[in-house]
């Protein structure tokens, strides 16, 4: 039960805060999802507790050990500071001023700073070594726990020193301040570290008076925004780094004082609107990072949502927020943006009207080469440029990956170079063309030589070879079918491969077969289900005119889904359909 007494306030009223004042109009009783996300992180105190290293004769003691890798490093003490900080420094919180807590903190911050290389940065030890971007992100972790301590007890003047820290609070004071200044100097290496790095900074500058790391900022920032005017980032990482991205920008419009940040984060929020599965999934067919078939929820997208839904008195946003807490509610998920709350109090006086969410649309977002079409449940992508160019999700059950192959000279991967579309079809296509190389003429040869340039430019081409493949789309009443065309060499085995979540289960239907290939399976005739929970997808008919399932310069297929492959021999004219039952 939460004491009743006033959440902090900040000297001075934030960018966000103030934009949202202006705007606010009653609208009915305001929503505050403070109670839940105070209660979320208060969840994880438990679970923190148990994993940090209290052993006295280990190296990592105070830190947080990664699972995967059998030790600590920045990130889980980062991650654990940012949670237990603003609950010792909250009135509200039952762990306020706990002097286990405290104690923990204690171990914490020297380990924090254990791992603190001399010049200020820290190391991600599965791959950045001496890395900016990962202090950046270090620090953008810590900031806002440490600005909420800093409101409460003046960790900058004399009463941080008898705040519940003690000297601890200097100690994470100069890891904030040594990794900034590391920052000043240091580079990134993927395009959404230039965010992280510019809105530490930014944010910095409410904590140290140094112009240093402003104009660091507005260095980064000079290179401008990479978004399109669809709303997708360079990285389309819908999984992990948009919401990172979006965070960055607020706080860059924020402590920078430049609104105009916001508009690339707001474009951004909308498109994802069409991006998020009935579950809230991400969709992450197309993704350009390691989030790529991950599946993932929308949870991190909470912040930007709530904090632009209010500030724009958008519905939408702030019905996308909602869904999210009403999902996530016994999850104790969200307990990562109690400092926002506590450092933007109307973030709790939240009178939105609020609008429908996108729940059957068709959208083809061209800069990316991808559609979605959603009707209710059933939740389909279509997408070129990436060897899996379709997937449908309907409940629980989810066609995860759709590719096709050919025996083409080892070139027969299916990736459709461009989509085209809009009413419910739309087309994929690919040619390729494959020949052989004549003998040297008496003076183009160098006596045991073989050289790329000479047999490109040089050699005569004989036995051309070529194949086209179309793939048509088409979003049914109760489904989609897929109209395939491969027109090639007579005989060409051609390969069609469906990926299922590995929860399905998968049966023949009535006068269909499916048989082993492997670990596989074929559907040689007939049609098949796949089944997870009451929702299911029927497919086919299917075929095996050929038993070749492993095929020169084919993707790579994801182990941990049930794959079921349908063959033919080119020419080939085929539909297959699905079946959203």
């Amino acid at each position: 039960m939460l004491s009743g007494r006033r959440p902090l306030r900040l000297p001075r009223r934030s960018f966000l805060t103030a934009a949202a004042a202006l705007a606010a109009r009653a609208a009915g009783p305001p929503r505050d999802d403070y109670p839940v996300i105070l209660a979320h992180a208060q969840r994880s105190v438990a679970t923190l507790l148990e994993q940090q290293v209290l052993d006295p004769g280990r190296a990592d003691r105070g830190g947080f050990p990664d699972p995967a890798m059998g030790f600590a490093d920045y990130r889980g003490v980062v991650g654990a500071i940012a949670r237990l900080l603003p609950l010792v420094s909250n009135p509200d919180s039952m762990y306020y001023r706990d002097p286990e807590i405290v104690e923990r903190l204690h171990l914490a911050v020297r380990f924090l700073l254990s791992q603190q290389n001399p010049n200020g940065t820290v190391d991600l030890a599965i791959t950045n070594f001496d890395s900016p971007p990962d202090t950046a992100f270090a620090v953008r972790g810590l900031l806002p726990a440490y600005r909420v301590y800093r409101a409460r007890f003046g960790a900058d003047g004399p009463l941080g020193a008898d705040g519940p820290l003690g000297a601890s609070v200097a100690g994470l004071r100069r890891f904030l301040a040594r990794g900034c200044d590391s920052m000043v100097e240091g580079g990134i290496h993927t395009p959404n570290h230039r965010w992280v790095v510019a809105a530490a900074l930014a944010e910095a500058g409410t904590v140290f008076p140094e112009q240093k790391y402003r104009n660091r900022a507005e260095q980064w920032l000079r290179e401008g925004i990479d978004v399109t005017p669809e709303g997708e980032y360079t990285e389309r990482s819908n999984g992990t780094y948009n919401p990172i991205v979006n965070s960055c920008l607020l706080a860059m419009a924020e402590f920078l004082k430049r609104p105009e940040l916001l508009e690339p984060a707001r474009r951004n929020l909308d498109l994802m609107l069409y991006m998020t599965h009935p579950d809230g999934e991400m969709v992450t067919d197309y993704s350009r990072r390691q989030d790529r078939g991950s599946r993932v929820r929308n949870t991190a997208y909470y912040w930007g949502y709530r904090a632009l839904g209010i500030r724009d008195r958008n519905g939408r946003f702030a019905a996308a927020a909602d869904a999210i807490v009403e999902r996530e509610r016994d999850s104790g998920s969200l307990g990562g943006n109690l400092a926002y709350f506590l450092l933007d109090p109307t973030l709790r006086r939240d009178s939105v009207e609020r609008a429908s969410l996108p729940h059957s649309y068709e959208r083809l977002v061209e800069g990316s080469r991808v559609a979605r079409l959603r009707r209710g449940l059933p939740s389909a992508t279509i997408t070129a440029g990436f060897p899996s160019f379709f997937s449908l999700r309907h409940g629980e059950t989810a066609l995860e990956s759709t590719s096709l192959i050919s025996a083409f000279f080892g070139r027969g991967q299916f990736v459709s170079p461009h989509i085209a579309g809009s009413g419910g079809r739309y087309r994929l296509a690919q040619s390729l063309e494959a020949f052989y190389y004549d003998a040297l003429e008496p003076q183009d040869i160098t006596p045991g030589q073989w050289s790329d340039a000479g047999r490109e430019t040089r050699r005569r081409r004989t036995n051309a070879q070529k194949t086209s493949t179309q793939i048509e789309m088409l979003q049914t009443e109760s489904g989609f079918r897929l109209e395939l065309t491969v027109d090639g060499p007579r005989g060409l085995p051609v390969l069609l491969t469906l990926g299922f979540r590995p929860d399905c289960q998968i049966d023949a239907d009535a006068g269909g077969r499916l048989s082993s290939a492997g670990i596989n399976w074929f559907l040689d005739r007939g049609f098949a289900t796949a089944r997870a929970g009451p929702h299911a997808i029927r497919f086919g008919p299917g075929s095996r005119d050929h038993h070749l399932v492993e095929m020169r310069g084919a993707a790579p297929l994801n182990p941990n889904l049930k794959l079921v492959h349908l063959g033919w021999r080119a020419p080939v004219r085929q539909m297959v359909e699905f079946w959203c039952v």
